[in-house]
């Protein structure tokens, strides 16, 4: 081999290498760069996305508190609440004013509850004598025993604590629900228990709106103002 050729191999060995060397070590540097930032990012949008569902679930236990503890529910003296044992079925909302009084009086306290929580589906309870009381309410109901459902024997597991029912699916509306329930007092002792539900498919859909501000904390789409303030003024 001539020395010119020699001399032009090493040459090439000279200039090549270095940038090789160099220019994998960037691709290494960028590519673990890239991987520290999606790591960070997928981290911070998981954070603000269990922020807002904590935030959102907060705002229901509030008003699951509240209604527990109204005088109008808790009243000691209170007659039972409508039942619905019969193979007949009827409406709560309908029952409600037809009896007027204290069931009335409850049922509008849910339905400005309801109509002010857009992501509420229904508001409820079941009193210790079988009785049911609902908003919206316009499901007709035959043979139901609200004791024996799952949201009431899941309260009365921890009763005064607010507790989270496991999701349900609920056929009549091919839908799939999350319960908040609560025991309430009768005296001294438990009269019943109360519940919210909500549906998987809107906390879905915020988790898919949830936006991350420059400091990775979540902007949110939620209104000014939380759910209970927007009740309790109507």
């Amino acid at each position: 081999m001539k020395i010119k050729t020699k001399l032009l191999i090493a040459f090439s060995i000279a200039t090549v290498l270095p940038v090789l060397v160099v220019s994998s070590i960037t691709a290494f540097l960028a590519s673990d760069q890239a991987l520290k930032s999606f790591s960070k990012n997928s981290g911070q949008t998981l954070g603000a996305v269990e922020e807002t569902f904590d935030q959102f679930m907060s705002d229901i236990k509030y008003v699951v508190g509240f209604i527990s503890e109204s005088e109008s529910v808790t009243a000691s003296d209170a007659k039972p609440l409508t039942t619905y044992h019969e193979k007949q079925g009827k409406a709560p909302s309908k029952i409600a004013e037809q009896n007027g009084g204290r069931e009335a009086s409850i049922f509008n306290m849910f339905e400005a509850i309801g109509n002010n929580n857009p992501n509420f589906v229904y508001v409820y309870m079941g009193d210790d004598s079988d009785g049911y009381l609902e908003w919206p309410g316009t499901y007709e109901y035959a043979e139901w025993n609200p004791k024996q459902r799952a949201w009431y024997t899941r309260a009365m597991e921890n009763p005064g604590k607010i507790a989270l029912r496991d999701a349900y699916y609920w056929e009549p509306d091919d839908a799939v629900y999350v319960s908040a329930v609560r025991t309430y007092k009768k005296g001294n002792d438990i009269g019943g228990v109360v519940a919210v539900d909500v549906s998987i498919k809107t906390l879905t859909e915020m988790a898919n709106k949830t936006k991350l501000g420059e400091t990775g904390q979540s902007n949110g789409n939620r209104e000014d103002g939380d759910y209970f303030s927007r009740c309790a003024s109507s």
